[in-house]
């Protein structure tokens, strides 16, 4: 989309621009297509689309063989990539979201779409109760700016990048629920200091996937606790 090619093309010096056409575009509810998935985009929501990496992740999880395994997708924007794994893969679907919208999105893409996914609205696991996972899939904000509303949950991780501080806190005290997990990055964030918050005597982190796209490099991490 054309959008979509101006946030890579143009200098960081209109970032401020770009915010306030994707604040404009978040502003009404939409219907999108999504590979195929008929979805309704609810205002406030990050649409799959915009920026590459959820193409990215889900491309390799489908690489992935998670057949009757429990999967939570992780703070899940539209929840495209847990409709699309419900939709086309033999698993136990979770998803997560802090913005209520996201939630009521997905939750009614999913009985359109007839699948099955467990929701829960949740800052990060807060809200989500004690169960087992297999693999735990993350997209997370990347910019560490102060959250001013809702939809800047998609993008900010709050002052000093709170929001690793306390996924951290978090994957430490479920570790023994949690099984592998995945994370994507790109190299336009401050990659050493979003890592630094996984220390190597708690974490085994290996780049399992690297990819060139519009001028920006994703970076998949499987993560592993110790």
């Amino acid at each position: 989309m054309l959008l979509n090619k101006l946030i890579y093309a143009l200098p960081g010096r209109f970032n401020k621009v770009i915010y306030r056409a994707i604040l404009s575009y978040y502003s009404q509810t939409r219907s999108i297509n999504f590979r195929g998935l008929s979805l309704t985009l609810l205002p406030s929501v990050f649409h799959p689309k915009l920026y590459l990496t959820t193409e990215t992740l889900l491309d390799y999880l489908l690489t992935l063989d998670m057949a009757g395994k429990a999967v939570l997708e992780l703070g899940c924007g539209s929840g495209a990539i847990s409709l699309y794994l419900a939709k086309h893969r033999d698993i136990e679907m979770h998803a997560s979201d802090i913005n209520p919208h996201a939630i009521s999105g997905l939750m009614e893409n999913a009985t359109n779409l007839q699948v099955k996914v467990d929701t829960y609205q949740s800052d990060l696991f807060d809200d989500i109760p004690d169960i087992q996972l297999d693999t735990v899939i993350i997209n997370p904000p990347f910019f560490d700016n102060v959250i001013e509303s809702v939809d800047q949950y998609a993008f900010n991780t709050g002052d000093d990048f709170q929001y690793f501080k306390k996924l951290n806190s978090q994957l430490l005290s479920r570790k023994e629920q949690l099984g592998v997990i995945y994370m994507i990055l790109t190299d336009k964030c401050n990659l050493d200091k979003i890592l630094s918050h996984f220390d190597e005597s708690h974490y085994e982190i290996t780049v399992v996937k690297d990819i060139k796209s519009l001028g920006e490099i994703h970076f998949i991490y499987r993560i592993i606790l110790l």
